[in-house]
């Protein structure tokens, strides 16, 4: 099955992938659908604690903004929350945004 997937999306990065898999099998994720393979970048549909959920993994240590605001247009496309997997963590810069946003209330214009 994974040597389809690679030829059908001519992943070059076989071992990303399989890391991918290997860490969804750790935490019980289940992979329901492939949605696209490129540019070091995977997005899946997989199931989470009996839920459907939008799976983006970049191939890169550091996520940036950009990176998430792509994954959360993707997830808004698709109706579905996501998760955002990468080699290493996100800057503190970004973190710290991410931390502010979880608490926002709202932004009112006067």
């Amino acid at each position: 099955l994974i040597k389809s997937i690679i030829r059908k999306y001519n992943i070059k990065e076989e071992g990303f992938f399989n890391k991918v898999k290997e860490l969804l099998a750790k935490k019980s994720i289940e992979i329901l659908d492939i949605d696209d393979i490129k540019n070091g970048e995977i997005t899946l549909k997989v199931k989470n604690k009996g839920k459907e959920e939008l799976l983006i993994a970049y191939n890169k240590k550091k996520i940036l903004e950009s990176d998430i605001l792509k994954a959360y247009k993707k997830s808004q496309e698709a109706n579905l929350p996501y998760i955002i997997l990468s080699l290493g963590d996100a800057p503190k810069k970004t973190q710290s945004l991410i931390d502010a946003v979880k608490s926002l209330s709202s932004i009112e214009k006067l």
